[in-house]
């Protein structure tokens, strides 16, 4: 499928008190990990941030919100606005671990779906492919979105509804167990959610990484 990716890249990092899409985890900064993976496996990417100058060097495209400061779910919703594809894979900028099997992995469910839809005829597509952990938590920053979702995001927006979460209640959306995306990219589920915010978490990234790579020698 014609698959575009969108890195939610808009936060302020306030918490982190530095851009936290640039820490380096490992050898590259978070956000040039994801979309050198991204790029390779869709056939466009975009980088949502209202600021330009910190991912120029990407070569993505860099688009800003349409609705400022309002928080994940303007990030989505530019995104999608931008976006020509049917489906569309959103990322956070914050997330180290993520990594190209998993981002394959939604991207071949979305596919499975959407070939099921055509060949039964369904009416009521699915809307989203979102993670689920094993203690019934959803990663809805790690997900597959069909353009179509734009009105529901759009309505949130103008009524001020801002979490994401309960957003992504009122979709047609399928659920995948993370645990079927850790088995297929080698990591655990605390790695696949885990999303740096403040400095310890970042300290935390690191140290994970590190024994992670020992792990794998």
């Amino acid at each position: 499928m014609d698959i575009t990716a969108i890195v939610i890249a808009g936060g302020r990092s306030s918490r982190m008190g530095r851009n936290k899409a640039l820490l380096p985890v490992g050898e590259l900064p978070v956000i040039e990990n994801l979309v050198r993976q991204l790029a390779d496996i869709t056939k466009r990417v975009l980088v949502v941030s209202n600021e330009e100058s910190p991912y120029l060097h990407l070569g993505a495209e860099i688009i800003p919100d349409i609705y400022r400061q309002a928080g994940p779910l303007a990030g989505i919703h530019a995104g999608l606005s931008a976006s020509t594809s049917s489906w569309n894979l959103i990322t956070a900028c914050d997330m180290p671990f993520v990594n190209t099997a998993v981002l394959q992995r939604l991207i071949s469910e979305a596919e499975a779906l959407s070939a099921k839809e055509h060949q039964m005829g369904t009416r009521e597509l699915i809307e989203a492919v979102i993670p689920l952990t094993a203690e019934g938590s959803v990663l809805p920053l790690l997900a597959m979105y069909r353009r179509s979702v734009l009105p529901s995001l759009d309505a949130a927006l103008r009524e001020e509804q801002l979490r994401l979460i309960p957003w992504t209640q009122t979709l047609h959306a399928a659920y995948i167990p993370a645990q079927e995306l850790c088995r297929e990219a080698g990591v655990t589920e605390e790695m696949l959610s885990f999303n740096m915010n403040r400095p310890g978490d970042y300290e935390k990234a690191c140290e994970i990484y590190e024994e992670y790579k020992i792990r794998r020698t």
